[in-house]
């Protein structure tokens, strides 16, 4: 099956739940002429997330206008989320972040676009108030793994991802409750390399980084008479897509497909209904960061989004420095 595929298979999956849920409170949304939406992330990755719905809000002109602000999560330029020992720390900075980009801009729905924050999402006093629908990246991810371990039962998909992410170990439990073998995903940590990827998304020190970790996974799990897949579960991954499947390659594999949650997040408020609403949409991009953004990272990331979504990229290019943010 291939990535188009999979992504049809997503939509219907997502409709279907959302066709579960009667409440007004849930259509209302759609019925709006003005939409805002939030998308955060620890870091810049989710800023494709952003990109992407900027692209299909636009295309689509459902709303008259849709305001899309990307909060960066981030609490410190020293040290992320991965580098802090307690998970009680973790869930304490990220539920200030929630708290604080729903005051500020009073979203209709909240992305977590990044696979650690997903992760400790549903221990947050945030999410347990269910006031602002909040989606985690965690669930598209999970129905991609489900959909590419289905068609085959010689399908093994290799999952790279941060060091939380891989611990929690959130994806082949849930894959194991849907009564799939668990066993034929491998996952991989890849420290350091989301930071290499901000820097430069080509650069020789990301390449290697990402052979690295593709010769450990490799190692750990042989791959022989296997339909292979790469799964990307942190949203910088998708910006090296090319560096990944070359280094399959190097190893004579060639994979069936490349799985990008962060794609398959945005099939959420891409509902196909009532488009050409309006004549067009004015879609605006923000975005919002406690942490000064070098130079370096914000001009690599723009470089990686400019083609799909300029307003994106200039949004990045021109950010807003918000001390005491959360």
């Amino acid at each position: 099956m291939n990535i188009q595929q999979i992504m049809r298979f997503m939509l219907i999956a997502l409709l279907c739940s959302c066709a579960g849920k009667t409440s007004h409170q849930t259509k209302a949304w759609l019925e709006k002429d003005e939409l805002t939406v939030v998308v955060t992330d620890s870091g810049l990755g989710g800023i494709s997330v952003v990109a992407e719905l900027e692209k299909r809000f636009a295309e689509n002109r459902h709303f008259k206008k849709v305001h899309l602000v990307f909060f960066n999560a981030l609490f410190s330029a020293t040290g992320g989320y991965n580098s802090l020992t307690s998970r009680d720390e973790k869930i304490s900075y990220f539920d200030k972040a929630l708290f604080s980009m729903n005051r500020l801009y009073q979203p209709d729905h909240i992305l977590v676009a990044c696979n650690t924050l997903s992760v400790l999402l549903p221990e947050t006093r945030f999410a347990r108030q269910k006031n602002t629908p909040t989606h985690s990246i965690i669930d598209p991810g999970v129905e991609l793994l489900k959909e590419v371990l289905s068609q085959s039962e010689t399908s093994k998909v290799y999952l790279f991802a941060t060091q939380t992410t891989v611990e929690e170990n959130s994806h082949r439990a849930a894959i194991e409750q849907l009564g799939l073998d668990p066993g034929r995903i491998v996952t991989q940590e890849c420290p350091e390399l989301a930071d290499s990827i901000e820097r430069g998304f080509h650069s020789e020190d990301t390449e290697l980084l990402i052979m690295t970790f593709v010769d450990e996974a490799l190692t750990a799990s042989d791959p022989a008479k296997s339909e292979v897949y790469i799964s990307l579960n942190c949203s910088h991954y998708p910006f090296a897509r090319p560096l990944w499947q070359n280094s399959f390659r190097d190893y004579d594999i060639q994979p069936k497909a490349v799985l990008n949650p962060n794609l398959a997040m945005t099939q959420a408020l891409m509902q196909p209904i009532a488009l050409d609403r309006f004549p067009e949409t004015e879609v605006r991009v923000s975005v919002v960061s406690m942490v000064e953004i070098p130079d370096a990272k914000r001009k690599s990331i723009a470089k990686a989004v400019e083609n799909m979504s300029r307003p994106t990229a200039n949004a990045l290019l021109n950010y807003e420095h918000k001390q005491g943010l959360f």
